[in-house]
């Protein structure tokens, strides 16, 4: 069974607190080549989409992005968070 929506926004949560959106998505892109079984696909998916979800929230008028990086709109952490 492959992770609920609950764990896979958990997850990108923790991740999106140590990496920037470019590294996230590179992570997400190399997860795609791990072998694994039909659950493991299947959660990977679900991140992957997840994570297109909330790029294309964040456009075309600004609402809806959800805040990440303690508590901050995504792309304005600061320097050193990186």
């Amino acid at each position: 069974m492959a992770a609920s929506h609950q764990t896979v926004e958990q997850i990108i949560a923790v991740v999106s607190r140590h990496v920037s959106e470019t590294q996230l998505r590179a992570i997400i892109r190399d997860l795609e080549e791990v072998p694994g079984n039909r659950s493991f696909r299947e959660t990977i998916q679900r991140i992957k989409n997840a994570e297109a979800v909330r790029d294309g929230a964040g456009r075309g008028g600004g609402g809806g992005r959800h805040m990440r990086h303690g508590g901050r709109a995504s792309g304005t952490r600061a320097q050193d968070d990186r």
